[in-house]
């Protein structure tokens, strides 16, 4: 089998059909996902294994500059066919010595749970390096899991059933609130929506990215529908809106959120029971609310009936020990600096 590191559009557009077609694949391994964090002078290219031109397993990274300090981060990865699982621990050896090639400080990783991993996890050591549990670099997150409904072969009425008693009252109240579903492609109807995000954030206590940094992502992949951003309107007024990404296998929520004095109409129940059934109707196999949240959110996934599966803990290797240790003076002085570094490495771009 083949295997390089590649840059190469042609290379890149056969990722991104893999990941879209394969059963394992994961949005945070799109082609144009990876390439939204360029808007902060990011790069990133893509570990390819191949037999006869076909795609068996591979990964893109994700190399990360930020004051100096470099890193390499897969988000989720990589990403192996069926039959193919012991290849894991090479792959990995590989992409932790391309990240000292690279001058990284840190290579980090979330292996996806379908891959069988040993728990022991110093058989992973690269050279006199352990991994260590934990995550070394935050601004690109880590797909720590999903939640999931297993919408194969079933009708919205059998999925119906799965949900708690009280979920059913509010989704037959939010059916009777005269509301809308639209899906948005338009800069300004996408900007409005992201503003309900980013309320959503502020009201429980977290910060998202710039729209300026995801416009451009935004509009090719929801013309390429591979993104899906919706609209809850009331009388035309947009109330709510929801951001999924989908590949052939999985839609996945990113973000939502409703306007405060409208959420007594079930605003987010109303939107998320209309895009399971927009995925049965297109024959997805998966619903994923997304693992995370606080402890209302939990228990509003928890009521649609929902699987937990979990990724095996995010590893990373400390490459250059004195590089990461002053990483990590400096960045506690960038508390919450998801945010902060964003803005300040949009204005070194400009």
């Amino acid at each position: 089998m083949n295997s390089f590191f590649t840059s190469e559009k042609i290379w890149l557009d056969k990722w991104d059909v893999f990941i879209r077609t394969n059963i394992r694949g994961v949005y945070a391994q799109y082609p144009d996902w990876c390439n939204s964090y360029k808007e902060f002078g990011f790069d990133n290219e893509v570990f390819v294994m191949e037999e006869n031109s076909s795609i068996k397993c591979g990964c893109i990274i994700v190399y990360a500059e930020i004051l100096g300090f470099n890193f390499a981060v897969v988000p989720v990865g990589p990403i192996i066919t069926s039959g193919n699982e012991h290849l894991l621990q090479g792959i990995l050896l590989k992409l932790i010595e391309r990240a000292q090639q690279k001058k990284s400080c840190v290579f980090q990783v979330t292996i996806p749970y379908q891959l069988r991993l040993n728990q022991n996890f110093s058989l992973l050591k690269f050279k006199s390096i352990e991994p260590t549990l934990g995550i070394a670099f935050k601004p690109i997150g880590p797909i720590m899991g999903y939640r999931l409904i297993d919408l194969k072969g079933k009708r919205i009425e059998e999925i119906h059933q799965l949900f708690s008693k009280n979920l059913k009252r509010n989704l037959k109240k939010s059916l009777n609130s005269n509301l809308e579903i639209r899906f948005l492609n338009k800069e300004t109807d996408i900007r409005e929506a992201y503003k309900c995000f980013e309320k959503n954030g502020n009201d429980k206590g977290y910060s998202l990215r710039p729209f300026n940094s995801l416009k451009k992502y935004f509009l090719k992949t929801i013309s390429e529908g591979k993104t899906i951003i919706i609209g809850a309107f009331l009388d035309d007024k947009l109330i709510g809106s929801l951001y999924l990404v989908k590949t052939d296998n999985m839609m996945s929520y990113i973000n939502g959120g409703v306007i405060k004095e409208y959420q007594s109409l079930q605003v987010s129940v109303f939107m998320h029971f209309s895009m399971i059934q927009y995925a049965i109707d297109k024959k997805i196999r998966y619903y994923d609310f997304c693992i995370g949240g606080t402890e209302g959110v939990l228990r509003f996934k928890k009521s649609f009936g929902t699987e937990k599966v979990e990724n095996y803990p995010t590893l990373y290797w400390v490459l250059k020990k004195r590089r990461f240790y002053l990483f990590k003076f400096v960045e506690k002085y960038f508390k919450g600096y998801k945010k902060n570094i964003a803005k300040l490495l949009m204005k070194f771009r400009k």
